[in-house]
């Protein structure tokens, strides 16, 4: 019976050689960018409209009255903080078992020392 498969040389992909996905993509996300960036303060006033939501005061028998006409949007607002401020750190949780963290680094140290 004939084996197949195993390593062979010369095949697969070259080290540092990209696909040509990974170039078509790159092409696009520059003109994305470069269409963005022409047209940034248009595209942050309207993230800010989003944000916000949009206002009016109606007149009533009280005086004026604020009404959304359309309500404000928390995620884009956080999306917009999070741009401007960075986003938060996030607690992870989970446990440490310290004994087996300790031997894990003491057998990387043994194998490190052994080359």
């Amino acid at each position: 019976m004939k084996q197949h498969g195993g390593i062979r040389l010369g095949a697969g992909r070259k080290i540092g050689s990209i696909s040509k996905k990974t170039i078509e993509e790159a092409a696009a996300r520059g003109i994305l960018v470069n269409r963005l960036l022409a047209r940034w303060e248009t595209v942050a006033d309207t993230c800010l409209d989003l944000a916000l939501g949009r206002i009016e005061y109606v007149r009533t028998e009280g005086g004026r009255r604020r009404v959304y006409t359309r309500p404000p949007d928390a995620r884009m607002l956080e999306a917009i903080i999070e741009i401007v401020i960075g986003k938060p750190k996030q607690n992870i949780e989970g446990s440490i078992n310290l004994p087996e963290l300790q031997q894990l680094a003491a057998d990387i140290r043994s194998i490190l020392t052994r080359n």
